[in-house]
Formats: structure tokens, sequence, C-alpha cells
């Protein structure tokens, strides 16, 4: 009533924009694979005899910690509002709302640990005679999720493969 009273411009300034929320941050990079120790590789079309023979790997390495995600980007201060109508006592428009701060990007898994296998093969083409020994140390451990505790288990990688034979599937296979 009191700031567009009756006889004058019906109109009055207008409010100030609302302010840019900011960006969100970026996603955090998957860990790394851990490295891993396999004794003897069999390639498709391979044949392969083991006899007599020591075969011995090492633990496999542990998966790489995943990374944390980036800050989300600052919001901007809102614009000033319009000045009032001069012949009258009309108030100046308000100032415009901040804008939002940007999320925080995720966090990432960990990586996958390394294999400890004694013989890898794709095609189960291959013969171990008596008097061969197959010892694989053990699978290297996931790595940890970003910004994880210490035994937080959420967004872990899962531990290598191990053991003494380890088939891994033809180029021609369909994904298991």
């Amino acid at each position: 009533m009191f700031a567009c009273p009756v006889g004058l411009p019906q109109s009055g300034a207008a409010g100030g924009s609302g302010g840019s929320g900011g960006c969100g941050g970026k996603g955090g990079k998957g860990g790394g694979y851990g490295g891993a120790s396999i004794g003897i590789v069999a390639l498709e079309g391979t044949d392969l005899t083991v006899a007599n023979t020591d075969v011995l790997t090492g633990k496999g390495g542990q998966g790489g910690v995943g990374g944390t995600g980036q800050p989300g980007g600052v919001g901007r201060r809102g614009a000033h509002g319009g000045v009032g109508y001069t012949g009258g006592d009309m108030w100046d428009a308000c100032r415009g709302g901040d804008g939002g701060n940007g999320g925080r990007g995720g966090d990432a898994g960990g990586g996958l640990g390394g294999a400890s296998v004694g013989i890898a093969y794709v095609v189960p083409n291959f013969a171990i005679r008596p008097g061969t020994n197959i010892v694989a140390a053990g699978a290297g451990q996931g790595g940890s999720a970003g910004n994880a505790g210490q035994k937080d288990q959420a967004g872990k990688g899962a531990d290598g493969p191990w053991g003494e034979l380890y088939r891994f599937g033809a180029a021609s296979e369909p994904p298991r």
C-alpha cells in the first residue's frame, strides 16, 4: 500500500538476479590394479608340458587407493536490485540471493589386487607331469576407496585371483 499508492505509476524497481550456483566437483579416479606374479602363461594354441619342475610365485601387488573427489565451485553473489521511483516514497528493490556452492565430487573405488597364479592359461592344452610342484604365494589385497578409513570396506577393490591354475577366457568367448 505504501510502495504503490494510487495515482502513482504502478510498477516498481526489479529485484536483483540471483547469483549462479557453483559447479559440482569432478569425481576421483579409480585406484590402479596391483601387479601380478604369474609363474607360467600358456596362451591360446600353446602346447605345454610341465614335468619335474618347481613353479613358485610371489605375492600379488596391492591395489591402488581410489582418488578423492574435487571440491565444488563457489557460488556467486546476487546482483543489486533496481532503484525505486524517485518522485515518491517507493523503496529500492531487494538484492538477489547468493548462489549456492557446488557439491563435492564423489570418491573413487580402490583398485583390484594383483594375481598370484602358478600357471595361467587360455585354452586347456597342457599337461602337468609327476614331480611338478606349484606354489602360489597369495593374492594381492584390493585397494581402499578414496577418503576411506583404514578398516572401511565400502568401495574397497576386490582381492586378486590366486591359485595353482587360473583359466582366462579366450578372445572368442563371451565374458563370464
